[in-house]
């Protein structure tokens, strides 16, 4: 309960669709570098569950999985989630390593049987909130992408 749940959507412009209050210079952020390995931390006031993100933010993810991104499309819609691996403990590349305790909680479990090199890594989680006030991106956790990348990702699209 400490630690809220994201949602992942089909696309960018899903993102932009259900929260329509999004800061433009974050969507800019989203769609130039995403989907990728990031988990992005927005202000929105959409309404959702609780638990899922907090009263005035959202952890956004558009993972590059095709066939996730595939079913949340044929679901034309985000959904609340959140990977195998337990803040803290070790990374779970494989379904077989995901704690039963945990997959007992999901109501689906999907795997990357491509095997890429941020299977089973955490995804980077960047704070665009400052951007609102004409600050920069946070970097709160390095993952996937370390933060020295993210910078010369966002530099190169002029970011």
């Amino acid at each position: 309960e400490a630690q809220p749940v994201a949602v992942i959507f089909p696309s960018v412009a899903a993102v932009g669709e259900a929260l329509p209050d999004i800061d433009p210079g974050a969507m800019r952020v989203m769609a130039a570098l995403l989907p990728g390995p990031y988990t992005f931390i927005v202000r929105t006031a959409v309404v959702r569950p609780p638990l899922v993100g907090t009263p005035d933010s959202l952890g956004v993810r558009v993972p590059d999985h095709p066939a996730l991104l595939h079913l949340l499309s044929s679901l034309q819609t985000g959904v609340a989630a959140t990977s195998a691996n337990r803040t803290g403990l070790k990374e779970a590349p494989t379904l077989s390593q995901v704690a039963p305790s945990l997959l007992a909680h999901c109501s689906v479990a999907l795997t990357d049987s491509q095997r890429d090199s941020t299977v089973g890594i955490p995804s980077t989680v960047v704070d665009l909130r400052p951007l609102e006030d004409g600050g920069e991106a946070v970097v709160l956790r390095e993952g996937a992408v370390k933060e020295v990348e993210l910078r010369q990702r966002m530099a190169a699209a002029d970011l």
